[in-house]
């Protein structure tokens, strides 16, 4: 997924690019991702408004999906961002965006307040268990951190989820578990990177 906030001072702010700056890098960024086979997932941020800049225009909204579009993303997220929207507006933007648009495949993304903070720390935790898991199956000699996960699993919402995870080997009070999902999130982009310098040295010469 790739996102670019309509608000550009939003986008200013919270990922420190312009418009056009943010375009250009998410361009190359898709166009390596279409040689790879990987679906991409435009998303429009601030579409119900911008804490920063205020009311948005589906015009400003439309160029970001434009954008998207153009450059063969298969879905168009519409991205609440800052939990502003409500149910009128939702329906007049969406409404608007499909005239607009009457081929694209929209979806609509609502946000709550620190919700990114458990997709994090879950994706952290994730990572962590199952990095475990496969390290343990590589050696071959015990099954403990499956038994545990699974133990996890079944103990349900029974204790706090810190104590769970904890009780699965994964202490997220510590760095530990974030440091070995930059790890691994660091080894897959250089692992496409890899396929990518082999895609390019086999083209013939002059080819696309």
């Amino acid at each position: 997924m790739a996102l670019i906030s309509a608000s550009e001072k939003h986008n200013l702010l919270n990922f420190r690019a312009s418009h056009d700056e943010a375009m250009a890098e998410h361009a190359a960024i898709m166009r390596r991702a279409h040689a790879l086979g990987v679906r991409v997932i435009g998303c429009a941020g601030t579409v119900y408004g911008c804490p920063v800049r205020g009311d948005l225009t589906t015009a400003e909204v439309a160029k970001i999906v434009r954008f998207y579009l153009d450059e063969g993303a298969q879905t168009i997220m519409l991205g609440d961002t800052t939990g502003v929207a409500n149910p009128k507006l939702v329906r007049e933007r969406i409404g608007e965006l499909m005239a607009i648009f009457p081929r694209a495949a929209f979806i609509a993304h609502f946000h709550s307040p620190f919700y990114v903070y458990q997709y994090a720390t879950s994706f952290v935790a994730s990572t962590a268990l199952a990095r475990g898991i496969r390290e343990e199956a590589a050696q071959g000699k015990s099954t403990a951190r499956r038994d545990a996960f699974l133990a996890m699993l079944a103990a349900g919402g029974s204790r706090y989820p810190i104590d769970l995870l904890g009780a699965a080997g994964v202490d997220m009070t510590t760095s530990r578990p974030f440091d070995a999902t930059l790890a691994e999130v660091n080894a897959t982009m250089d692992e496409m990177e890899a396929i990518l310098a082999r895609m390019d040295k086999a083209k013939p010469p002059g080819g696309r």
